[in-house]
């Protein structure tokens, strides 16, 4: 998974991938609606927003292609800390003497075998100015 800022910047990268010899069926750009990511070996490219924006539906719908392993009661849960910091919800998952995002943090180590991502690599790519 290589993530980008901006289109302009995956373009640069698909084609730095090109000449470097990986060969064009092996690159994707993300695309929501694509249920073929989770096939095979393949670079997905995909800004910032992007991944957000699939993390918040994946969030919303249940399922995701770029997490299709994920389990619905951590998501529940992940939700549950989501809107009890909005003061919408109570928190049901949160220890005493326990910060939220600790809170995450352990539901999210607990449950890291269901937490895998569609590739093995993350490259985040950011601009210096």
């Amino acid at each position: 998974m290589i993530i980008g800022p901006n289109r302009d910047v995956l373009d640069h990268r698909e084609e730095s991938l090109l000449v470097s010899g990986v060969h064009t069926s092996i690159i994707k750009f993300f695309w929501a609606l694509d249920d073929k990511l989770r096939k095979g070996d393949t670079l997905i490219l995909l800004t910032g927003y992007e991944l957000m924006s699939e993390i918040r539906n994946m969030i919303l719908t249940k399922k995701s292609n770029l997490y299709p392993q994920i389990d619905t009661m951590l998501l529940n849960m992940l939700d549950n800390q989501y809107m009890a910091g909005q003061s919408k919800a109570r928190n049901e998952y949160r220890n005493d003497n326990e910060t939220e995002s600790q809170c995450a943090t352990r539901m999210l180590s607990n449950n890291a075998n269901k937490f895998r991502v569609c590739c093995r690599t993350i490259l985040m790519m950011k601009l210096i100015s």
